[in-house]
């Protein structure tokens, strides 16, 4: 399972695996079971009129959610250092998400220079 989401992951894992050949990093992959196709449509149905994209339909028939943890040996004395995390949530922890109280990003100055316009 892990070969197969490092596939569609666009081999994710194998780059954190080779990336620093000098240390040690370790990586914790866990994923769900696929969710089956009446669980895609109980969260429409009861989340509607929102449909899921159909990419991350196609996803949680094979992953029922993934989590990935990297960490990194820093000194043999030392516990290692936590320094990334890939978390897909299950399909019943998704949730609808109101935008009503957020404010209009119009002209919103972004700090890295950039400006987003609706």
């Amino acid at each position: 399972r892990r070969g197969l989401f490092d596939q569609m992951s666009l081999n994710c894992l194998y780059y954190l695996d080779n990336c620093f050949p000098d240390s040690s990093i370790s990586i914790d992959f866990q994923a769900g079971e696929e969710a089956l196709s009446h669980e895609t449509m109980l969260w429409e149905k009861k989340n509607g009129p929102y449909k899921l994209p159909s990419d991350l339909c196609n996803f949680f028939s094979v992953f029922n959610g993934v989590n990935v943890t990297w960490s990194v040996d820093t000194a043999v004395d030392r516990p290692s250092t936590s320094v990334g995390e890939i978390r897909i949530n299950k399909i019943e922890d998704i949730k609808k998400l109101s935008l009503d109280h957020i404010i209009n990003l119009s002209s919103v100055v972004l700090g890295c220079g950039c400006t987003v316009f609706s």
